[in-house]
């Protein structure tokens, strides 16, 4: 199939490896409530203020609580640490009620009203650098009514408040004294108050966490996870055969394939709310030119890499608010591939006789190298000649943030459309946050429909912000994703992954 370098095709075709030559990873179960889990990247920050994606996310959602959690395989919430809350008729004060049985890990002490106001407060500190600070920053106050009362005021009505702020990231609560305590420690020493607790972690290897016995929900049937870093996935599905791995999370669409040819696993695989994509650096010639990001989007043949590349695991999409997501709509500007059209954008844009740019990507990530390489090749197609910047995984996060790229490539997964669009194209968002586009054309918009309360409003808005956003392409959504967890058949209860990979142990149970 034209259109994917030598290399590109070499990652594609990869399977397991000879089991004989592969190391072992040791036995899964050190005892039959242990869940050993593998992941190809080591962790980055712990620290809610700070989490990035995967697996510091999986690690997250298993020692923090907040105020509300999101409903198994929905984007609905469901009271957490707080038992219940009432909302004021003009939508701006929140009122929560407290659970009065939680207690930190590590002999913290017990959860209080404090704690939630000092977390907030901490996420909207600029001081903090949180890069969830702009998603947040519609919270006026947090104020503490009484140990088990409090009450946060917003700046205007959203009706998305609960879904896109308290049931994500920024939303899980940190204890005062526990971030004093390991001050720039504290992101791989996280202290929770959710069903797990840390135990230990060595950069490269393993962390480990093990049940919470004074969880508030009950202590959860798994005792011990054991998450491993495994750089190579066809390691980790060895280690899944042979039952040195029990659960894993799997990217790789060929290494799937062979699984299910191979062996008799379990599998959760579920359309994402989310995209993958390609964001221009628009501060940067010739990508701050429109025309220039229109002909790499006529460039793209995004049927031929979803049929031949993804095999089922991903579907194309044209907006960045992806099909079965509140407020997606169809009705955008789309490119059909059309490599006569690109040159000719370029050559209205005075570029045709070509020139170079280049993409900064992980190198560890499986659909950031067949995107790396996929666009290498359709570039090339129309005389651009594209560097590929692949870096392990720190260094692609230093180098995204800093802003120090023509190109990048990531995946974003969110439950609700306003946490895509304040972080993705908020200029309140430009690195270090998620905004890799340094596009700040629609604010208006993103703050209008983060504070219509009636949907039909808020959709109205959401297609408004979707065409603009289509029609200057920032950013080049290519596909969304349907992501997989695989596991061995004695365990069972996975949660879907419906906004990310959602690793949610406690739910975890084994077969007698």
């Amino acid at each position: 199939m034209k259109g994917f370098s030598v290399l590109g095709r070499v990652v594609l075709l990869l399977v397991v490896a000879i089991v004989g030559v592969t190391p072992s990873l040791g036995q899964a179960q050190e005892d039959e409530n242990t869940i050993v889990a593998a992941y190809f990247r080591d962790f980055r920050n712990l620290d809610p203020a700070h989490l990035p994606g995967s697996p510091d996310y999986q690690i997250a959602m298993n020692v923090y609580s907040g105020l509300v959690r999101y409903k198994l395989g929905s984007t609905e919430v469901e009271p957490d640490l707080a038992e219940r809350w009432e909302v004021s008729d003009d939508g701006l004060v929140y009122t929560f009620f407290l659970r009065d049985d939680v207690v930190w890990h590590h002999g913290y002490g017990q959860f209080t009203a404090a704690d939630v106001k000092y977390s907030l407060d901490r996420v909207l500190d600029p001081d903090t650098g949180s890069r969830y600070r702009a998603s947040s920053s519609n919270i006026a106050s947090v104020d503490v009514i009484d140990d088990f009362t409090v009450q946060i005021t917003l700046n205007q009505p959203q009706a998305s408040f609960l879904t896109t702020v308290l049931a994500f990231r920024p939303g899980y609560f940190v204890n005062k004294q526990a971030i004093e305590d390991f001050v720039e420690n504290y992101q791989f020493n996280p202290v929770g108050t959710g069903p797990f607790q840390f135990v230990s972690y060595t950069p490269r290897q393993e962390l480990v966490l093990e049940a919470n016995p004074d969880f508030y929900r009950g202590e959860p049937a798994a005792k011990k996870i054991i998450w491993k870093v495994v750089p190579d996935e066809n390691v980790i599905a060895l280690a899944l055969q042979r039952d040195e791995v029990n659960y894993t999370i799997i990217r790789n669409v060929q290494i799937l394939q062979n699984l299910k040819q191979q062996s008799d696993l379990a599998y959760t695989e579920t359309p994402t709310t989310g995209y993958w994509q390609y964001a221009f650096n628009t501060t940067r010639e010739p990508l701050s030119d429109v025309r220039v990001r229109q002909a790499f989007a006529h460039a793209v043949n995004k049927e031929v890499f979803a049929a031949t590349l993804l095999e089922g695991q991903g579907f194309p999409v044209d907006s960045v608010i992806v099909p079965g997501m509140i407020g997606h709509s169809s009705d955008v500007p789309t490119y059909e591939y059309n490599p006569d059209r690109a040159r000719e954008l370029l050559a209205e844009a005075g570029l045709a006789d070509g020139f170079s740019v280049n993409v900064v990507f992980d190198a560890g990530s499986e659909f950031g190298i067949l995107m790396a390489n996929a666009m290498q090749q359709w570039l090339s197609d129309i005389g651009v000649e594209l560097e590929l910047v692949g870096l392990e995984a720190g260094a692609w996060t230093a180098r995204r943030q800093s802003g120090d790229y023509d190109i990048t490539i990531s995946g974003t997964t969110r439950a609700d459309p306003d946490q895509i669009l304040s972080e993705q194209f908020h200029s309140s968002s430009f690195p270090p946050g998620g905004n890799q586009s340094y596009y700040g054309e629609v604010d208006d918009l993103i703050e209008a429909q983060r504070s219509a309360v009636d949907p039909a409003d808020r959709n109205r808005i959401l297609a408004e912000i979707q065409q603009k956003i289509a029609e200057d392409v920032p950013e080049l959504a290519l596909f969304a994703p349907v992501y997989v967890t695989a596991y061995q058949g004695n365990l069972s209860g996975d949660a879907p992954n419906h906004i990310h990979w959602m690793t949610l142990f406690e739910h975890i149970d084994f077969a007698e």
